[in-house]
């Protein structure tokens, strides 16, 4: 095992690369990702935060320069470094990156023992400190690039998708609706609303479904229905199967067949569910962290008003909209789009609805990049219209589909 003498040491030599590498080509500076608070040893976080202050007031940067500029720094020191190449800098970059996180973690780990033996209440603590290590995890410092570092990237990828004909963000296996909405993206909001029976709960876990069997890891809270019924009706509507069939248990041994085989291609998903009722929000959160790191690419949410949160003193439409936000807020930090489902309110009962029709807080609206729909003329009916009320990245807009009633699944009418 390295001593800590040794780490550091190891470290400071790391350090110096870097320095070394900014000063052969300063434009490299602005793709690391680093500040002073990365370099351990005083000298080198000295000359990194000089560095930092002359490109920022575009200065070209050599030993010439800051003997100039910093005459604090000793010529004698600045004489050590040995600017010959920039190669590997990013590697070493990474290195620095790395040594930080582990003291910010074995910071945040002393913080939480601290608070712990102080007593302090166990739900805040678990419920910070996921927070701070979930910070700790994401280097947040890292996200700070000059433009023209993206150039080339964003290039790439758009040509990438042009050649296979693929969307940037996850589709939901809807042609029409995918046409419009051009996938989920990571960090977006999504509220999908509808009168109750209309079938949200149901588009919601096609739509999971749908993902989940085309690969992507999905993680699915269902405030309101049991696990056990949210498998029905992923079997009724994988295996064609009607759904009052599973319940009554009346099936045929050729339904038992379908049922089977349904759930064999089930058991392949990575699809993760969780089905606490009323649900605080501080839980939800830690679980989707959790998920996070379990490799979940989307969340959905069934369905928003039924999460606990804030004082209940407080109106309820002020923390409806306030936990809205916090919503928006997780999919931002997490790096993945969330589907949230609400209600619409009375007002919207036998009409198209639209924004105004949200239920409890206009800020849903506010803090939602998509607003999604549902309206059917009535319940038996099974053409459904899917209406893109508000996008905020994109064109709103209607499009049509399908409800079988029997499998309980939606399907696009162009295909019916």
């Amino acid at each position: 095992m390295r001593s800590a003498r040794g780490w550091l040491t190891l470290s400071s030599e790391i350090e110096k690369q870097v320095i070394e590498s900014v000063l052969k080509k300063n434009e490299v500076f602005y793709s690391l990702g680093l500040s002073k608070a990365h370099f351990q040893t005083t000298q080198h976080r000295q000359v990194y935060a000089v560095i930092a202050d002359m490109l920022d007031r575009r200065l070209e940067v050599n030993i010439a320069t800051l003997n100039a500029e910093a005459p604090s720094l000793s010529p004698s020191r600045l004489a050590e470094y040995d600017p010959v190449t920039a190669a590997n800098v990013g590697y070493y970059a990474n290195q620095l990156k790395e040594r930080k996180r582990k003291r910010d973690l074995n910071a945040v780990l002393k913080d939480l023992l601290h608070q712990s033996e102080s007593g302090g209440d166990t739900s805040s603590i678990i419920d910070d400190g996921t927070a701070q290590m979930l910070g700790v995890n994401t280097n947040a410092v890292n996200r700070l690039v000059k433009v023209k570092t993206l150039v080339h990237p964003m290039l790439e990828r758009l040509e990438s998708q042009g050649k296979h004909g693929e969307q940037e963000g996850i589709v939901t296996e809807y042609y029409e609706l995918d046409e419009m909405l051009g996938g989920l993206r990571a960090g977006e909001l999504m509220i999908l609303a509808a009168r109750p029976s209309i079938g949200k709960t149901t588009f919601a876990i096609n739509i999971a479904a749908n993902m989940a069997r085309a690969g992507k890891s999905v993680g699915f809270f269902s405030l309101e229905m049991t696990e056990a019924d949210i498998m029905l009706r992923l079997v009724a509507s994988e295996g064609r199967i009607g759904h009052q069939v599973l319940r009554s248990a009346l099936f045929t041994p050729a339904d038992f067949l379908s049922i089977s085989i349904a759930s064999e291609r089930i058991y392949e998903w990575d699809l993760w569910l969780d089905d606490t009722p009323r649900i605080m929000f501080s839980d939800l959160r830690n679980k989707a962290r959790m998920l996070k790191t379990y490799g979940v690419e989307i969340l959905f949410v069934d369905y928003l008003t039924l999460i606990k949160y804030g004082d209940s003193r407080v109106p309820r439409p002020e923390r409806v909209g306030e936990l809205s936000a916090e919503l928006k807020a997780l999919a931002a930090e997490l790096e993945i789009p969330i589907v949230a489902l609400s209600q619409v309110n009375r007002e919207g009962e036998g009409q198209k609805p639209t924004l105004a029709h949200l239920r409890q807080s206009g800020e849903i609206e506010e803090n939602a990049d998509i607003v999604v729909f549902l309206h059917r003329a009535n319940r038996e009916i099974e053409d459904t219209e899917v209406i893109v009320a508000k996008h905020r990245n994109g064109p709103a807009g209607t499009c049509n589909l399908y409800m079988n009633l029997i499998y309980l699944k939606f399907e696009d009418a162009v295909k019916r």
